[in-house]
């Protein structure tokens, strides 16, 4: 399960779900990269702006247990 991939899916864009984060373009690209450091309410907006299944979010945000 890739971020990126479900952004593209969604058509919505990175400007919009910067502003929808209140974040700024390059720090929704990190997390884009990475997105283990999304916050909480981060992750659950993004979830729900991209309409992610619990299991999808999970499998998008969760942090190993090694981290």
């Amino acid at each position: 399960m890739n971020l990126r991939t479900k952004i593209k899916e969604s058509g919505k864009t990175i400007t919009h779900l910067a502003n929808r984060l209140g974040i700024t373009r390059p720090t929704m690209y990190r997390i884009m990269e990475n997105p283990t450091v999304a916050t909480y309410e981060q992750a659950k907006t993004l979830s729900s702006e991209l309409n992610l299944t619990k299991k999808e979010t999970d499998d998008i945000f969760a942090r190993s247990e090694k981290e």
